[in-house]
C-alpha cells in the first residue's frame, strides 16, 4: 500500500513539474527601441508570457540600463521586436544591431 502511494506521489510530482515547465517557457526577443534621450538602440529581453504582443506593449513602462551599467533610460517607443534568432525587417534596426556589441 505504501509503495502504491509513493509511486502515485512520484508520478504526480513529475507530471506537475513538467506542466509548470511548459507554462513558464522563456522567450528571448530583441527590440529596436527609442529612449527618452531620443537615441535608438537594440536591446535584448526575456519574458515568459504566452504572447509577445502584451509584453511589447508594456515596454514603454520600463527602463533599460545603458552600457555603463549605471545609467538608466526610459523606453519611449518600441519600433520592432523579433525573436532573438530572427532578422529585423527595418534596415535601420539591422544596422543598429550590427553596430551594437552584445
Amino acid at each position: 500500500m505504501k509503495t502504491k502511494l509513493g509511486l502515485i506521489l512520484v508520478v504526480g510530482f513529475a507530471l506537475s513539474t513538467s506542466l509548470l515547465a511548459k507554462e513558464s517557457q522563456r522567450i528571448h526577443l530583441k527590440c529596436h527601441l527609442q529612449l527618452e534621450d531620443k537615441s535608438d538602440i537594440v536591446h535584448h529581453f526575456v519574458h515568459t508570457e504566452k504572447e509577445d504582443k502584451p509584453f511589447v506593449e508594456s515596454l514603454t513602462a520600463r527602463t533599460v540600463f545603458m552600457q555603463d551599467g549605471v545609467t538608466e533610460q526610459k523606453i519611449i517607443q518600441a519600433y520592432e521586436c523579433v525573436d532573438i534568432k530572427s532578422t529585423f525587417k527595418s534596415r535601420e534596426a539591422v544596422t543598429l544591431e550590427e553596430n551594437t556589441p552584445f
